[in-house]
């Protein structure tokens, strides 16, 4: 929750008034094995020369910093959380035409012991091992 409450208020500082947030939760692949959550906005976007920059930690695009405050800590601690779960935070983003924040999460399949539990690590790990022996 820290890392799509961390995405979406990001969305909500950096988008116009009259823009737009929209938050999706699609399942990939059939049966579905993972969900990917995405944050789009219609906001400033963020220039390709920062796109990397801004997942180091303390820094901000200098359009970023006429929007709104901040100390540029979100998104490195976001991507460090999403990369804990054995997936990557991704970003789509022109300037002027918004951005999109991205990544996917493991979903345990029907006869799954830990259902209800959360796919722990050990069972995302066999589940890809399955898929690569295919």
């Amino acid at each position: 929750t820290l890392v799509l409450s961390n995405l979406v208020s990001n969305a909500i500082k950096y988008t116009p008034r009259q823009g737009r947030v929209t938050v999706r939760i699609a399942p990939r692949g059939e049966p579905p094995h993972e969900v990917e959550v995405s944050v789009e906005d219609t906001g400033i976007g963020i220039s390709p020369e920062d796109q990397q920059a801004i997942f180091q930690g303390f820094f901000r695009a200098e359009n970023g910093k006429k929007e709104a405050k901040g100390y540029g800590v979100g998104l490195k601690v976001s991507r460090e959380l999403i990369e804990s779960h054995d997936s990557e935070l991704r970003l789509d983003s022109r300037p002027g035409q918004g951005s999109r924040f991205y990544f996917t999460l493991p979903v345990c399949p029907p006869d799954c012991p830990n259902l209800g539990k959360g796919l722990c690590h050990r069972c995302r790990r066999s589940l890809l091992a399955e898929e690569g022996d295919r």
